[in-house]
């Protein structure tokens, strides 16, 4: 599990809007966070999210999330070309062909096929 702030700063720094030593300042926070509660949304609206708002996000999201948030936030922070197709590609929501985090995302959720099966009864 990491906390939200966690999941914030790692998208900072896939934005490399951020050093290594340094954490986000309150302005760029909150703008990556009205993000998250708006990707929270959107993908609890297509039956794709499992936790709430403010819960920890769980360890194998985490990834997910911050490609997510940072395709959704690379024009806010005014990432330059070639960086910011890269990070669109690889994190968009609802693009066609589905980008690779909403891919991983929707694999983690998936039912695991059940390999036993049931004998049907016939009346």
């Amino acid at each position: 599990m990491s906390t939200l702030a966690e999941v914030f700063q790692r998208t900072g720094a896939k934005l490399e809007i951020l050093r290594a030593d340094e954490t986000l300042d309150a302005a760029d926070g909150d703008l990556i966070s009205d993000a998250y509660a708006s990707l929270h949304d959107q993908l609890l609206s297509e039956g794709l999210m499992t936790w709430g708002v403010t819960d920890d996000v769980p360890g194998w999201a985490v990834p997910i999330m911050v490609d997510m948030l940072a395709a959704m936030t690379v024009d806010d922070f005014g990432v330059e070309e070639p960086r910011r197709t890269v990070v669109k590609i690889e994190g968009i929501i609802g693009s066609s062909p589905v980008s690779p985090a909403e891919r991983r995302l929707r694999r983690q959720l998936a039912s695991p096929y059940v390999q036993n099966s049931v004998q049907t009864d016939y009346f």
